[in-house]
């Protein structure tokens, strides 16, 4: 892969990252806990796969994207799974709590 193609591959990656991000930073506003969930699992399938290709790259620079970018957004995506179970398990207790 050129050079010029791999940045242009990048800049694809980043963009996505980006929009991804972007949705992330409005889960506040959803009510729908349950597509959060779905919303986080498959943006974290996506950069898994995202990154499992990469990794097959030879490039220096797609080694400095995992590192730098793609690693630290899987880390978060999973930071937000995590609390998003939290709130999910919380509001079962709640609703059981509340049938008596």
């Amino acid at each position: 892969m050129s050079i010029q193609n791999v940045d242009e591959q990048l800049e694809k990656f980043r963009g996505e990252i980006l929009e991804y991000l972007t949705e992330c930073y409005e889960f506040h506003t959803v009510e729908d806990i349950v597509e959060i969930l779905r919303k986080i699992s498959a943006y974290r399938a996506r950069a898994s796969w995202i990154r499992f290709g990469i990794i097959k790259g030879t490039n220096p620079k797609f080694n400095r994207f995992r590192i730098d970018e793609l690693d630290p957004f899987i880390a978060e995506l999973d930071n937000q799974f995590k609390i998003y179970s939290r709130v999910s398990s919380v509001q079962q207790f709640e609703w059981e709590m509340s049938k008596g």
